[in-house]
């Protein structure tokens, strides 16, 4: 997976020097090569059913949550312009998790009722990857706000900018590799428990249509706002739980379901010099499932089916990129 990713971002490098060169020869063609590094803070839960249908008590027999997944991403972006309007846009992105909380618990009444099991461990690290590919449609117009005029004369102050939009439909993909140690039993209080090396990799992929829009305000300083929205987005968790000796140690369950998502971002860019701006930006991601299924893998290859009742990720993320434009 570490591999895949860095052929992503290699690819990415690429095509922003493919894009520098061709600049040279096209001089309708306007494009962006970005770089970034930023700081992002995820959750992840789940719970299954104790049967498939969903309504069976307990109708939440188990709930997991990664609370602040901590992680350090690493960032390439590429906007392609094929004239004035048309846009392919491209990104891929590694990160690094550091850190984060894990919670487990088990019930025998519905609702999260007769709580019989809660346990507690610590994230012990692994990677995340990510990578869009969308084309887009900019269309561009400037606007003057008037502002007051100065005493009789005809002449006035005034807020001139210019403001572009550009609509996108795009396709991503994003997972991450969670490891987990260091398990504490809270209920019943059997206090710390050895061996616990726990893995869940969490997918999301599927297609989204979305737009950004940039404001200049004054001089060199911009605004960005940009909206994604997913439809029919496929989730899969792949789990390996080594301490349950009943399942299998390669692959212990598969989470499956479909969902949607919306994702919204705000940010502020300078431009530094001619071809050249530095952009901060804020992002808050919310993922969800509809039911779908758990399938559990014996150790004796068993298969058996439950309910996966919901799945979510919840993800904010602060970055800071240098972008180069051609």
């Amino acid at each position: 997976m570490i591999e895949n990713a860095r052929a992503w971002v290699l690819g990415i490098l690429v095509m922003g020097i493919v894009a520098s060169s061709a600049a040279r020869a096209a001089e309708t063609y306007n494009r962006t090569f970005s770089i970034g590094l930023a700081s992002r803070s995820d959750d992840v839960n789940f719970n299954i059913a104790s049967d498939l249908s969903g309504s069976m008590t307990p109708n939440i027999l188990s709930e997991l949550r990664w609370d602040d997944i901590e992680t350090l991403e690493l960032q390439a972006n590429v906007q392609y312009g094929i004239g004035d309007h048309f846009k392919l846009i491209g990104s891929a992105r590694i990160g690094d998790i550091q850190d984060g909380r894990v919670v487990d618990r088990d019930f025998l009444g519905d609702n999260r009722t007769l709580e019989f099991s809660r346990a507690r461990a610590s994230v012990d690290g692994k990677t995340s990857v990510g990578m869009d590919v969308a084309v887009g449609w900019t269309l561009t117009t400037d606007f003057e706000i008037p502002l007051w005029r100065m005493g009789e004369s005809t002449k006035r102050i005034a807020l001139a900018s210019d403001i572009s939009i550009t609509p996108a439909l795009g396709y991503s993909y994003d997972k991450q590799e969670i490891l987990f140690k260091d398990g504490v039993q809270l209920i019943p209080a059997m206090g710390p428990f050895p061996g616990l090396n726990s893995r869940y990799d969490p997918e999301w992929k599927g297609p989204y249509a979305g737009a950004k829009t940039e404001v200049r305000l004054a001089g060199d300083v911009y605004v960005e706002l940009g909206v994604r929205y997913w439809w029919g987005i496929s989730f899969t968790g792949e789990a390996t739980w080594n301490l349950r000796t009943d399942l299998n140690q390669e692959l212990s369950f598969v989470n499956k379901a479909d969902g949607d998502g919306i994702e919204i971002t705000g940010g502020i860019s300078w431009k530094l010099s001619r071809g050249i701006s530095l952009g901060v930006s804020y992002t808050g991601r919310d993922f969800s499932t509809e039911p779908g299924s758990d399938k559990v893998i014996t150790s004796q290859g068993e298969i058996l089916f439950t309910r996966l009742n919901k799945a979510e990720w919840i993800g904010r993320m602060l970055a800071v990129r240098l972008d180069w434009h051609f």
